[in-house]
Formats: structure tokens, C-alpha cells, sequence
């Protein structure tokens, strides 16, 4: 056991891990301060030029997501994806490298206009949720990650009457990844505010039947196909099944929780942002039923990085008209602490797996 642990701490992927730590606490230091109106307006220019550096060098050269060498096997032999991503493989010339360079890129364009659209004023603060919750996710679920964010953009036009421009980045999540299809209801968003909590609870229990009786639909359908590690049941007492799902609960499952208890606090934030917060309570009942049936952590990473991203969104909107108390400061801090040993625990793992089979 002390040789993988030796082994493991002598990888090169442990300097940009040391590198994403130090990112991660000094984006929570500033982030803070911002909310305090502690730091100059200079200052905040610095430190976003130091994270899109720390964010390309560790994007394109730590291979920290599980999913790199996958990623290198498709670039390099061009294996067909979707279409966004079957021309940047082209573009890339075989090079793995270039190509986490453009998907960086791409992530950083979008999460500017993201901030754009939304006219946020803690933007220091909006970096260091990125790093809490979405920053490993982003270089490991790249295609799920980058058609959250074009989903989230064409959500926001929309619900801003902007139907047009909400239509054209909805549609166009699919390019980057064929799931982002389902989100095509989220264009019906508007009639969530007509839900009722029994009318809500009723929509709840029926998406979770209707994925029992998917499930075993779908099993049957994908039983000989490479698809089948999204459906099947892993959770026979397997440790990866559960660390990954307790870890996604507790990075991403209870803020949201906590989130929901302080909107509903804020009458005037309620009201303006209530069909966001309506759909949020809906998906989450709906994430506990993809839970309850046993579905991968693999799709269940996927259903809480959509609600987590929408929570993200209120949240920092929230925090610019309600200032936190500090019973509120130290939970979000403390949770924070928990997050950064939760991702370093994570990290270490997948490098435990890659010595094991000789990567």
C-alpha cells in the first residue's frame, strides 16, 4: 500500500493538483473579500488573469480527468463523436494537447458570456464556485460539461424574452453532446410557475416510475452495447458506486438543499427568479428517484451538474441582493474545506486506478 501511495505522490499530475489547490483556496479568499467589499478593483483583474492561466496549464497539460486518455485514443485515431467535437479532433491534428486547449478556450468563452448575460457583479465570487464545483468536472465531462453551459446561455436568453437567441444555443447544445436533446423541454419552462407543490410532487413521482420502467427497458435494448455502464446497476457494495455518488450529493446535492431554504426567504428574489427555483425543486425530487432506482453514478454526475449549474446561477444573483449572515459565511466556507479534501481524494483515486493498470 505504501508503494502505490509513494508511487502516486512522485506522478507529475500531483504538481498541477498542488496548482488547482492553491487556485481553489486563494478563489475563496477573494471571493470573500469581493462579497465584503474588501479588494480593489485591480486586484480582481489580477486574479482572473491567474486563474485562466492555472486553468489552461492544468486543462491542457495535468491529464487529471478520467477521462483524458480516452480522449487521447479518439483524438488520435479520430473516432466519431458528436459533430462539434469531430471537427476539433480534425483540427487538432492528432494532438491531444491542442485539443483540451480548444475545449478550455471554448469553456472560458462561454462562462464569459454566461457572466455577461447575467450582468454578475461578483464575478471574483463566481470563479470560486467554478473552482468548488465545476472546475474538475469541466476537463473530465468535457461534452456533458461545455452543453450545460450552451444549455444554461440559451436558458437565460430565453427566460429574458430573448426566444430567438434562447432557441439557437438550446438547439446547438446538441452538437455537443447528444444527450443535451432531453433539454429541449426546458423550453416549456414557463409552465413550471403554474405547478402547485401537490401538482409538482405528482410530475416527481411519475418521472421516477416512468425511469424504473426505462431502465429495464433501456438494460434490455443496450445489453451488448459499450453504452451499458451508463444504465446498469453498480451499486453491490462497490466503493467507486458509492464514493462517487456520496461525493456528488455532498459537493453538489446539499448546497443546492441549502440554496432552496434561503430563497424561499427572500420574497421579491422568490418572485422574479420562481420559475428557475420551481424547476429546481422539481429536478431535484427527480434526481432522488434517479437515485432510488439504481441508475450509475454516471448519469446521476450528469442530472446534478444540470441542477447544480442552475443553482449556481440563482445564488450568485441571490448574494447581490441579500447579504449573507455569518452562520451562513462559515457553513458555505467549512462546506468549501469539505469540498477541496473531497476533489484531492477523488484526483488520487483515479491516479491509484492508472497505476494499477500500468497508465
Amino acid at each position: 500500500m505504501f508503494d502505490y501511495i509513494n508511487e502516486i505522490f512522485q506522478r507529475k499530475e500531483i504538481m498541477y493538483l498542488i496548482i488547482y489547490n492553491i487556485l481553489f483556496l486563494l478563489g475563496n479568499l477573494l471571493g470573500y473579500f469581493e462579497i465584503e467589499q474588501k479588494i480593489k478593483l485591480k486586484n480582481k483583474y489580477i486574479f482572473v488573469l491567474i486563474f485562466i492561466f492555472c486553468y489552461i496549464i492544468i486543462g491542457c497539460f495535468s491529464t487529471l480527468g478520467v477521462d483524458y486518455y480516452n480522449y487521447d485514443f479518439i483524438v488520435k485515431n479520430s473516432i466519431k463523436k458528436e459533430m462539434f467535437y469531430n471537427f476539433l479532433t480534425l483540427i487538432s491534428f492528432k494532438n491531444v494537447t491542442l485539443f483540451y486547449g480548444y475545449i478550455i478556450v471554448l469553456n472560458i468563452l462561454f462562462l464569459y458570456i454566461l457572466s455577461k448575460i447575467l450582468k454578475i457583479k461578483y464575478y471574483l465570487f463566481s470563479i470560486s464556485l467554478f473552482i468548488n464545483f465545476y472546475f474538475l468536472d469541466s476537463i473530465n465531462i468535457i461534452r456533458s460539461f461545455q452543453a450545460q453551459l450552451i444549455i444554461l446561455i440559451g436558458i437565460i436568453f430565453y427566460l429574458n424574452k430573448n426566444k430567438i437567441k434562447g432557441y439557437f444555443f438550446i438547439i446547438g447544445s446538441v452538437f455537443f453532446h447528444k444527450t443535451a436533446i432531453i433539454n429541449f423541454i426546458l423550453i416549456l419552462l414557463k409552465k413550471v410557475n403554474k405547478l402547485t407543490f401537490t401538482k409538482l410532487l405528482i410530475v416527481s413521482l411519475t418521472g421516477i416510475l416512468f425511469n424504473i420502467f426505462l431502465l429495464n427497458i433501456v438494460t434490455l435494448i443496450f445489453k451488448n452495447s459499450k453504452y451499458i455502464v451508463y444504465i446498469q446497476n453498480e451499486r453491490n457494495f462497490n466503493f467507486s458506486w458509492w464514493f462517487l455518488n456520496i461525493n456528488i450529493i455532498i459537493q453538489k446535492g446539499i448546497f443546492i438543499l441549502y440554496s432552496l431554504s434561503r430563497y424561499n426567504k427572500k420574497k421579491e428574489f422568490f418572485y422574479e427568479y420562481r420559475v428557475l427555483i420551481k424547476a429546481l425543486r422539481t429536478g431535484l425530487l427527480l434526481y432522488i428517484g434517479i437515485l432510488f432506482v439504481n441508475i450509475s453514478p454516471y448519469i446521476s454526475q450528469r442530472v446534478i451538474l444540470f441542477l447544480s449549474s442552475f443553482n449556481s446561477i440563482l445564488f450568485i444573483k441571490y448574494l447581490e441582493i441579500k447579504r449573507i449572515t455569518k452562520k451562513e459565511k462559515i457553513f458555505y466556507y467549512l462546506s468549501s474545506l469539505i469540498l477541496l479534501v473531497l476533489n484531492n481524494i477523488y484526483v488520487i483515486r483515479i491516479l491509484y486506478n492508472r497505476i494499477l493498470v500500468g497508465k
